[in-house]
């Protein structure tokens, strides 16, 4: 005696292994999701200012570096380029010692620090100090130029930690000792004076 239901049973059943191994078929099929990755920082730019600035930042900024790469090879001072005339100002105490850092400079400054090392002032339109003067952090020291070898005002600053002036193998960063400076309030304005040029000439374009 033959059972009609079951043809309709096992027909059922069927259909659902079907439809079952077809959504397991799927589902294997769908990729693993790629985790998000979290984007880089942005790098941080070159501080706009410094403590102990020599120039005003309210009129300047910082141009190349201590190192960076120019035609004439790495770059042995800071730049701050600022309009002609502002007062340019001593970060550190020091002693004015003869302007001997070549031609290039133009009009420029040279102190010996306490420590034995020397900072320079370069491309400056005037000096307000002379040979042998004592100088107070925060002194006005001379004016923003463009003397020397010179594409537009600016002050140069190099330093020589070992005192040696002229090697540029031995200068040092001059943001690293600025940024290491307590700041002082700035010392009255002085006039600049021609007449107190090192010997250089104390005006250019």
């Amino acid at each position: 005696m033959t059972r009609p239901g079951l043809p309709r049973l096992a027909l059922v059943g069927l259909c659902s292994a079907a439809l079952l191994g077809a959504g397991i078929g799927q589902a294997s099929a769908d990729p693993t999701p790629t985790p998000s990755r979290s984007p880089l920082p942005e790098p941080k730019p070159l501080p706009t200012e410094v403590p102990c600035s020599p120039v005003d930042p309210a009129v300047s900024g910082l141009g190349p570096g201590w190192g960076a790469m120019g035609p004439r090879g790495g770059h042995t001072g800071l730049d701050f380029p600022a309009p002609e005339g502002t007062p340019v100002r001593t970060p550190a105490t020091g002693v004015v010692v003869p302007p001997s850092a070549g031609d290039w400079a133009g009009t420029h400054v040279v102190l010996r620090h306490a420590d034995g090392s020397l900072s320079v002032y370069a491309h400056l339109s005037a000096t307000t100090v002379g040979v042998g003067d004592m100088v107070t952090a925060g002194q006005q020291i001379g004016a923003i130029g463009t003397t020397g070898k010179s594409f537009g005002p600016h002050l140069h600053l190099e330093r020589y930690p070992g005192g040696a002036l002229g090697d540029r193998y031995r200068t040092g960063d001059p943001l690293t000792w600025l940024q290491a400076r307590p700041c002082q309030a700035p010392a009255a304005t002085s006039a600049p004076s021609p007449e107190r040029s090192g010997g250089l000439a104390s005006t250019g374009d």
